[in-house]
């Protein structure tokens, strides 16, 4: 389905992780095989109708634009950096097409309750580190939080999707237009509010100093008609998770 893909230095990524321990050691990596469809659901939580109405809106959109966007759940990561794994299996898949770079992989461990976007250089400039961030707090932790991984998922990828589309000027079947408008993520990411500004510099200079490009860490917290039922379904259930807090 895709191209042959660059080193593994070619992905650039966003994480949302709610570590509540510190990581545990590296043991042995645990690999699992691209089936060759857009869900991967290891992990098995997300409900078989919207994982089907995912790989609709995943296949539409490389049909249009080429670009690639995969997601794997799994239980967990077995002890290996969240970063590293989510970097080796986007290699490993090899998304995107030969000499465009253009995939991306969404990865969630629900055990280690880390979420991040794995990005190829050649979407970078669309699904910017700040947007994932945005994105993955706006959709995906809300119902995470909630052990909602369903509507989560659906949304933050749904998301990630219609920014591509927008970016190469096409409409993806499956998202209605009223729902469409909700999935776009501000343009001002959450994370900049509050007075973190200065904290946020800092940030950016402690991390240019070692070298780590474009990643960005955060917490997940502490704690027609079938198409519209199917986005009411998850919006609604994404407004409901805002509300509440990871037990």
């Amino acid at each position: 389905m895709g191209g042959r893909r660059g080193p593994v230095g070619l992905w650039s990524c966003a994480t949302i992780s709610l570590a509540l321990t510190p990581a545990a050691s590296v043991r042995a990596e645990v690999t699992h095989q691209d089936p060759g469809s857009y869900v991967v659901d290891r992990a098995g939580v997300i409900d078989s109708d919207k994982a089907r109405t995912l790989e609709s809106i995943l296949a539409d959109l490389e049909a249009k634009t080429t670009a690639q966007i995969k997601v794997l759940t799994v239980q967990s990561t077995d002890g290996e950096d969240v970063f590293g794994f989510a970097q080796r299996h986007a290699s490993l898949w090899k998304l995107g097409q030969t000499g465009k770079d253009n995939g991306a992989l969404i990865v969630v461990s629900t055990g280690d309750r880390e979420v991040r976007i794995e990005t190829g250089y050649g979407l970078e400039h669309v699904l910017t580190d700040a947007w994932c961030a945005s994105a993955a707090r706006q959709f995906a932790v809300p119902n995470f939080k909630n052990g909602d991984y369903t509507n989560g998922i659906a949304l933050l990828a749904a998301a990630a999707a219609d920014r591509v589309a927008v970016a190469e000027h096409v409409s993806l079947e499956g998202i209605p237009e009223p729902y469409r408008q909700r999935l776009r993520v501000q343009s001002r990411p959450t994370w900049l509010c509050g007075g973190l500004i200065l904290p946020l510099i800092v940030i950016i200079v402690v991390m240019s100093s070692i070298g780590r490009r474009r990643r960005y860490y955060g917490a997940w917290g502490g704690g027609g008609l079938w198409q519209g039922l199917f986005w009411a379904s998850v919006l609604n259930s994404s407004l409901r998770g805002g509300r509440s807090h990871w037990g």
